[in-house]
């Protein structure tokens, strides 16, 4: 019986496809890396969008709300612990997928700094031109998240 000894710069098997395939990821992994594709830049993205991104709420000057206003719902509780507001449950696998049809929760968090993750925008639900006329009682209206305006655009 016959041993062969090879040295370490000898190449075994299949090399050629073996360096073909590796090729060919390097090139998938450059081209997703400049599209914004990559599973780490789309998170970032998911942080710099919902967590991070402060937005200014409206001020009231006459004591109304109005449709285009953006408001945060919050629920003073008894102490600062038991504080909390209405926030968009962020699901990070569905951005990730980037499915047109996103869909997200609701919860409660306690962290009541205005971001775009519990900052909602009040719209008219027949799709009224004045935009910044009042809600008046009994009117129908829709809380738009943050989220939701800036995936639009």
């Amino acid at each position: 019986m016959i041993k062969r000894n090879f040295q370490s710069k000898v190449l075994v098997g299949n090399w050629q496809e073996d360096d073909l395939l590796q090729e060919e990821k390097e090139k998938r992994f450059l081209r997703k890396e400049n599209d914004g594709k990559l599973i780490t830049q789309r998170l970032k993205q998911i942080d710099d969008l919902f967590y991070t991104k402060q937005t200014t709420l409206s001020e009231c000057s006459d004591e109304f709300l109005h449709f285009g206003d953006i408001i945060k719902l919050c629920h003073i509780g008894l102490g600062q612990e038991l504080s909390s507001c209405l926030s968009v449950n962020v699901n990070p696998k569905s951005f990730i997928d980037q499915s047109n049809d996103l869909k997200y929760g609701i919860c409660a968090t306690k962290d009541c700094s205005p971001i775009a993750r519990n900052s909602f925008v009040i719209t008219d639900i027949g799709g009224r031109t004045d935009y910044r006329a009042p809600v008046s009682y009994g009117e129908h209206f829709c809380l738009c998240s943050m989220i939701s305006n800036n995936n639009n655009k």
